[in-house]
């Protein structure tokens, strides 16, 4: 699991919340399963759905994501949907309520804040895009050129120690 699902769920085992103990066994599974890879930021869905449908890097930023193809590739745009919590309200709910219960924090520390789109040419990765300050869920970056190989560098989050990609979409 990413740390950070980690360090939330370490606090929980074997305490009783709510007259519920919380018992977190270790699985292990066969084959190995990989349920934040990068291939589900290609798949078609921006959300969690019967699947998390989102790469989670491993800790430590900066990371990447990249896309290749065989041959050059007329791109005219680049979409990007990072990590908001759109499920952050469904989290606020138990006892004990307290002031602050209803308040969402803003930007989410999950959502990427910093980031560049590079392309490979000629044996070297250049930067073609490079956003700040971000807190949007969505980013349309506009291409406009054949590529063969691009890929998403995330340099920071508000808060997370890993990299959030639900989709990237390159649009011909």
């Amino acid at each position: 699991l990413p740390q950070d699902v980690e360090d939330w769920l370490e606090p929980k085992r074997g305490r009783k919340i709510h007259r519920k103990l919380f018992v977190t066994p270790k699985v292990r599974t066969q084959p190995t399963q990989s349920p934040y890879a990068g291939p589900n930021a290609i798949n078609g869905f921006s959300r969690a759905e019967s699947w998390p449908n989102i790469w989670i890097s491993g800790p430590g930023l900066p990371q990447w994501l990249s896309l290749s193809w065989r041959e050059p590739t007329r791109i005219r745009q680049i979409e990007l949907i990072f990590d908001t919590q759109l499920d952050y309200s469904d989290q606020m709910y138990g006892f004990p309520r307290g002031r602050d219960d209803y308040a969402i924090p803003c930007p989410i520390k999950e959502t990427v804040k910093s980031y560049r789109i590079e392309v490979h040419e000629q044996g070297d990765w250049r930067p073609i895009v490079e956003v700040h300050d971000n807190y949007q869920r969505r980013r349309l970056h506009p291409l406009e050129r054949a590529v063969m190989k691009l890929r998403v560098v995330v340099e920071d989050t508000w808060g997370a120690g890993s990299a959030r990609l639900f989709s990237i979409r390159a649009r011909r």
